[in-house]
């Protein structure tokens, strides 16, 4: 079946990734299927949501846990039933993001596991950073968790930079030992005043 992506609302999304436009603009001049290329443009399609980030993510664990991964695991580790997870199974194989067929084994596409992937990296790096400057690690996790989906690739890129940096540093920074003593008494120090 051709469809036309911009009759789907394809383009109408806003989208940082200009290239997205002109190529939904090609494809409503010549209707072919268009095909997703970059998680950026995965993540502009009209329709891709949050809940379909966090089913990528469940089959992509499961299929590490259990080499894997069924509409029951799924429903399962979700907390939701069957059909739930067919509804949205559909879904992400129409958007070409999983392998799905009634009662097999789902996986995901090569481009669904980059996503996964991407959205693992982001949530490690968060929770990281979130745990860095003192919040509790359960907190931490939740937060990172809903943060990991509105963040922006370049945001998570910049965070990634950041937390390799401070990772790596021969000992703690002097900025965050100062910022410690800062959330403990609720002042600076007098080092850091005299920075100001």
């Amino acid at each position: 079946m051709i469809r036309n992506p911009v009759r789907q609302g394809l383009a109408t999304f806003s989208c940082d990734s200009s290239r997205f436009i002109y190529v939904a603009l090609f494809f409503s001049i010549f209707p072919w299927k268009y095909i997703p290329r970059t998680v950026m443009e995965v993540k502009c399609l009209k329709g891709f949501t949050k809940v379909m980030e966090q089913y990528l993510e469940t089959i992509y664990d499961l299929q590490r846990e259990k080499g894997s991964a069924s509409v029951t695991d799924i429903a399962e580790k979700k907390g939701v039933k069957a059909p739930s997870v067919t509804y949205v199974l559909r879904k992400l194989k129409k958007l070409g993001l999983a392998n799905y067929e009634r009662y097999r084994s789902v996986s995901l596409t090569a481009k669904g596991e980059e996503i996964a992937k991407d959205l693992e990296r982001a949530h490690k790096t968060i929770k990281w950073f979130f745990c860095m400057i003192g919040i509790d690690e359960q907190i931490a996790d939740e937060d990172a968790c809903e943060f990991e989906h509105i963040a922006n690739p370049e945001t998570v890129d910049k965070l990634t930079q950041f937390v390799e940096w401070v990772k790596t540093a021969p000992r703690s920074p002097k900025w965050l030992e100062h910022f410690k003593e800062y959330q403990e008494s609720g002042e600076r120090s007098e080092e850091c005043k005299q920075s100001d």
